[in-house]
């Protein structure tokens, strides 16, 4: 497999709202939306949230996120999801 993986930039965004409305069956997402989701998380980090291409397509996105939890951090993956016709082949591995 031939993927790259890079972070997120902000010019990914209307490339990825198209991907994520694709892929998640009961959830929308609009620029604005996805923005304040990512960006307007208290412990927004671009270096945790991943896009994973073939050929500058993203097929593969993925969000995590620390939080201190009663004192201790935890990490949580928030948004992911990967191209129907890419799973199973360790895009999200």
């Amino acid at each position: 497999m031939d993927f790259s993986i890079r972070t997120y930039s902000p010019d990914d965004l209307p490339q990825l709202v198209s991907f994520l409305n694709r892929n998640h069956e009961y959830d929308s997402f609009s620029d604005e939306l996805l923005k304040e989701k990512l960006e307007g998380d208290p412990n927004w980090n671009a270096k945790n949230a991943l896009i994973c291409q073939d050929n500058g397509t993203i097929i593969g996105f993925m969000h995590v996120v620390a939080r201190d939890i009663y004192g201790e951090k935890r990490g949580y993956i928030k948004l992911m999801a990967v191209e129907p016709s890419y799973r199973r082949r360790g895009v999200a591995s």
